[in-house]
């Protein structure tokens, strides 16, 4: 009898000896696990504040991401890519300017227009130049200047040297049509929260649509989101301009996300945008 208790107990001892044992080996996992992720970076989520730099990236592409999603960089065009890129040259950024009857011509310092590449997309990813230097590189060398006065608005890059473009300008043309020209880009930011270490952008943006009415007096705009129309209203043919309220379509605006990715510690670049 005694044998048999002797047995049951150094069975119990067993087993209480591998739970023991289970404990500490998961317990170590853990451990591990924990200090595996630490390493990699803490998972984060939640609400971020709008800073200078998000705010500069948000309003170098909302002309181009407000109506058309984009998966990557390489879905703009060349012309576009361009216009994000020399959406903080002002006039002042033209150096040496000389007029030729239609152009003008001048130069802009390479260290403004690469470090911008550089912010927004990244090293390595994109070159201003008129030749075709390596496949995995995007070449630009046209588009607009966006905050210049219209003298210098649409700009071809003619050379580059050491530490300088040189560029021939030409003013956009008058000629608006017959029912003008909206004035602003109908998007504005909801909210920027944080997923990990990339940044998502939420944006709110209505599309337009402009015709000619029957009568030749007045054209007709209709405001849409992706799935249907949501409100319509006249203009005279003499207005010439208009602009949208979005703040009066953002219940019924289309969501916009923009993706911003971390390259380096602090630094967001564009990865891509969709419309919901």
């Amino acid at each position: 009898m005694k044998e048999k208790e002797n047995i049951i107990i150094l069975c119990l001892v067993v087993i209480i000896m591998l739970r023991i044992i289970t404990f500490v080996v998961s317990y170590d996992q853990q451990k591990k696990a924990i200090e595996k992720i630490k390493e990699q970076g803490e998972f984060k989520y939640g609400y971020i504040s709008e800073n200078a730099e998000i705010s500069n990236i948000f309003d170098s592409f909302k002309e181009f991401v407000y109506d058309e999603s984009h998966e990557d960089i390489n879905s703009f065009s060349t012309a576009e890519l361009f216009t994000i890129i020399g959406y903080n040259i002002k006039d002042k950024d033209i150096k040496d300017v000389k007029k030729d009857g239609t152009y003008s011509y001048g130069y802009i310092k390479k260290e403004l227009l690469d470090k911008r590449i550089e912010t927004i997309f990244g090293k390595g990813k994109i070159k201003i130049t008129k030749e075709k230097n390596d496949d995995d590189v995007i070449e630009i060398n046209a588009g607009k200047f966006k905050n210049t006065k219209n003298e210098f608005r649409n700009a071809v890059l003619l050379k580059e040297e050491k530490d300088r473009y040189y560029f021939r300008f030409l003013a956009d043309e008058g000629n608006v049509g017959a029912c003008g020209s909206r004035e602003n880009i109908p998007i504005k930011i909801i909210k920027i929260f944080q997923i990990g270490n990339d940044i998502v952008i939420e944006a709110k943006a209505v599309q337009t649509k402009i015709t000619l009415e029957n009568d030749n007096d007045s054209c007709l705009v209709e405001v849409m989101n992706k799935k249907e129309q949501i409100d319509s209203f006249n203009i005279k043919l003499e207005e010439r301009t208009y602009t949208i309220d979005i703040d009066k379509y953002q219940d019924k605006a289309s969501d916009v996300y923009i993706y911003l990715r971390e390259e380096s510690k602090g630094k967001y670049r564009f990865s891509e945008s969709k419309i919901g």
